[in-house]
């Protein structure tokens, strides 16, 4: 018996919890994959409702993939992180590298059988959240987010409004400081286009 059909076993033959997933699409996000996993593990989740994030590390050469990790350890996220090589369609297939993880792939000419586990996954799922990975949400915005889509059965999805957080001033730094140029490598300081 493998893991998957064990799980869906323990979790009982009908039942999981409704789920957002959260997809993270990140190109050599080794920088800002941090913050952007802390600010999903800062948010106040509804009521019953299980969080779990699907980081993309897609053709990345640096260690977004080993940042995410351990993010999700020092956050306490469920977070599974996938990669992609060779991915020539940028943030459109390293989204539908994640789509394709739960969903399967539409366009395969076989037909795959999804085992118990899988099925009972796909089925928990009642909202998908697209973020990119430098960016940060705010501490109410999933919670927001849910209350807004729950309202009605005919509303298909909602959009966050976003703001931009400006960067600290650099003449804030000590240039005695030890992480000097750390600090000013992370976009945390600088003028208004440091981040972009």
């Amino acid at each position: 018996m493998n893991s998957e059909s064990m799980r869906a076993g323990s979790i009982g033959a009908s039942y999981m919890k409704p789920r957002i997933v959260a997809f993270i699409p990140a190109h050599n996000e080794e920088k800002s994959i941090r913050d952007c996993l802390e600010g999903l593990g800062d948010q106040l989740l509804p009521n019953r409702v299980d969080l779990d994030v699907f980081v993309i590390a897609d053709n990345c050469t640096d260690r977004t993939k080993e940042r995410a990790e351990q993010a999700a350890k020092d956050f306490n996220l469920n977070v599974k992180v996938l990669i992609t090589e060779n991915n020539k369609q940028r943030k459109v297939g390293a989204l539908n590298t994640a789509w394709k993880r739960i969903y399967g792939d539409t366009l395969d000419l076989y037909s795959k059988t999804l085992t118990a586990y899988q099925q009972l996954y796909k089925e928990s799922i009642k909202a998908i959240l697209g973020m990119d990975a430098d960016s940060r949400l705010a501490p109410q915005a999933l919670i927001n987010l849910w209350e807004d889509l729950m309202t009605s059965r005919n509303i298909g999805g909602v959009m966050a409004k976003y703001t931009m957080r400006m960067p600290k001033k650099k003449s804030q730094l000590s240039k005695d400081d030890v992480q000097y140029e750390q600090k000013l490598a992370s976009g945390e300081y600088g003028g208004p286009l440091t981040r972009w």
